[in-house]
């Protein structure tokens, strides 16, 4: 963990398509380095940064893990919740958190959410995952979670702003100015600008993206109604001659 945080990671959110995917990280075989990739659709600040986390714990913990292990229904499984559990203690930690929860009802938890960037969903399983609330306290607080409609959306959800990562940016920003141009690195990446801009979250202006050309030529000259239904029955009578059926 220590190596990876003094290294940093290479992290880039685009849109997927996929709203299911919320995120992939691998290490590069090339330069080991940790690489991650979060799905931006549809979701919020809370959901991404905490995708980011639960990416990280796999990260840390699951690198040696092969393709056969996971291939396997069981320890998958236990693998998603390892990083889960990682994600909610490293954005939940046990003592400042705790702290801060002077009483373990929803209103609390949403007054923490600006400051702790964390769904409240997140927050009810850190205190189960922390003995600060019993079972019976967690179900009571998820029946009023579902009865208020947050699990299909959360208060703040669409107020509090993404988290910008920027490693990637820097780089591509200091090679542009003091090394190759933004044209020069285009053409060494071999990749439309828009796709680097996006993957490097770059600013819209770095590379100057224009549209291509489109040269049309001279418009036919129209034809009759009674033209074109005449060429259409000259076509089918056609087909139907030459045709097994």
């Amino acid at each position: 963990l220590k190596n990876i945080l003094n290294n940093g990671i290479i992290i880039s959110k685009i849109e997927l398509g996929e709203p299911k995917l919320d995120a992939f990280s691998a290490w590069n075989s090339v330069d080991n380095g940790p690489y991650i990739v979060a799905n931006i659709d549809k979701h919020s600040a809370v959901r991404w940064r905490f995708n980011i986390s639960h990416e990280l714990g796999h990260l840390v913990m699951h690198k040696n893990v092969g393709n056969k292990q996971l291939a396997n229904t069981r320890n998958f499984k236990i693998i998603e919740q390892q990083a889960h559990r990682f994600a909610g203690a490293f954005l939940l930690p046990p003592e400042s958190f705790s702290r801060d929860v002077y009483a373990p009802t929803l209103d609390v938890l949403k007054s923490l959410k600006p400051k702790w960037k964390v769904a409240i969903g997140a927050m009810i399983k850190r205190l189960g995952n922390l003995d600060i609330i019993s079972v019976e306290e967690a179900r009571r607080l998820w029946i009023n979670y579902n009865r208020r409609g947050w699990r299909t959306e959360e208060p703040l959800d669409n107020e509090l702003p993404f988290e910008q990562p920027r490693l990637l940016r820097k780089a591509l920003e200091l090679i542009g100015s003091e090394i190759n141009s933004p044209e020069q690195i285009q053409e060494q990446l071999a990749m439309q600008p828009g796709d680097i801009r996006r993957l490097a979250n770059l600013a819209p202006g770095f590379f100057k993206e224009t549209m291509p050309q489109v040269i049309l030529k001279n418009n036919p000259p129209t034809m009759s109604n009674d033209k074109v239904l005449e060429e259409a029955e000259s076509v089918a009578d056609s087909y139907l001659k030459d045709s097994d059926f």
